[in-house]
């Protein structure tokens, strides 16, 4: 493995992550979005 590919597989890992980041604050708005509909 040369150093084009080790920065390649850092770099989809990285999106990967910020994607699943970007995914857990969505569903942690809905929750408290429904929390507050609810009370």
């Amino acid at each position: 493995m040369d150093i084009l590919e080790l920065s390649a597989i850092s770099y989809q890992l990285s999106a990967i992550s910020y994607q699943n980041i970007l995914y857990a604050n969505e569903m942690m708005t809905t929750d408290s979005l429904k929390l507050a509909a609810h009370s």
